[in-house]
């Protein structure tokens, strides 16, 4: 990655740090570019948002509440936008008419409640303080690129006894095409669950291995100890790949 690549951010009314993250990598270096955020919070209250989703008024408050109940690795709401808001005038109340949940995520009822299905925290939306994040040492930085980083830290969470919580503080998800299986990432993902294997003797991501076995990429199963690659995709099969759905689904 080049100095060159680097943006600098936009003038906005509310005070806003950039910092740039020298790496030889090819790809984004996900797990060190939180790190390094986290290292340069000013407040305790550590809130993770990913680049493509909006923010609802209450997301920061409503985690803040959460936080001082109780002290947990936090996930927030995520809701789906159409296509239609890719772009134009919008505001709150039209995201929020607009909106969709994820059919197989699960819902809050309420401001709280705790979660023990610790392989069920994404890392797009989610509060933890600093003392608990330098507990689980941030994100392992092994991981290159698409997949797993975020069930690893929450597996260190779970193996050091921080309680999961599903919390109410909601943010909208812009919508962008998405690719089932996704193949654009194939490389990512075999290298990642490989790392992921080796240190918890689990398959992340097994529902996309098994597509990835289904089209003969990769031999592999659920009592697989290794993945042997049998070809890569082709342009076309990634082509083929390629849907308008809800990002995310």
């Amino acid at each position: 990655m080049n100095e060159s690549e680097f943006y600098d951010l936009p003038p906005t009314s509310i005070p806003l740090k950039q910092f740039h993250i020298k790496s030889e990598a090819t790809k984004i270096p996900l797990a060190a570019a939180r790190n390094m955020g986290a290292a340069h919070a000013s407040h305790d209250l550590l809130v993770f948002l990913d680049v493509d989703c909006i923010s609802a008024p209450d997301l920061i408050s409503n985690y803040l509440s959460i936080q001082q109940q109780t002290e947990a690795l936090v996930m927030g709401e995520i809701m789906y936008l159409p296509p239609a808001f890719t772009h134009g005038t919008w505001n709150m109340s039209m995201l929020r008419e607009v909106a969709v949940a994820h059919p197989r995520r699960p819902k809050i009822s309420r401001l709280w409640r705790i979660e023990q299905a610790y392989e069920l925290f994404w890392s797009l939306n989610f509060s933890i303080s600093k003392h608990l994040f330098a507990q689980i040492n941030g994100f392992d930085t092994q991981y290159q690129g698409y997949g797993a980083e975020d069930t690893d830290f929450a597996f260190m969470a779970r193996k050091l006894d921080i309680p999961f919580v599903l919390g109410q503080a909601r943010a909208y998800h812009q919508h962008h095409p998405v690719y089932r299986p996704p193949l654009q990432h194939f490389k990512d993902i075999i290298v990642n669950a490989r790392r992921f294997y080796e240190k918890w003797n689990i398959w992340p991501m097994d529902a996309w291995l098994q597509a990835f076995a289904e089209l003969k990429l990769i031999s592999w199963n659920k009592k697989s100890s290794t993945i042997e690659i049998i070809r890569h995709p082709s342009d076309e099969e990634v082509k083929a790949a390629y849907h308008e759905a809800p990002a995310g689904f």
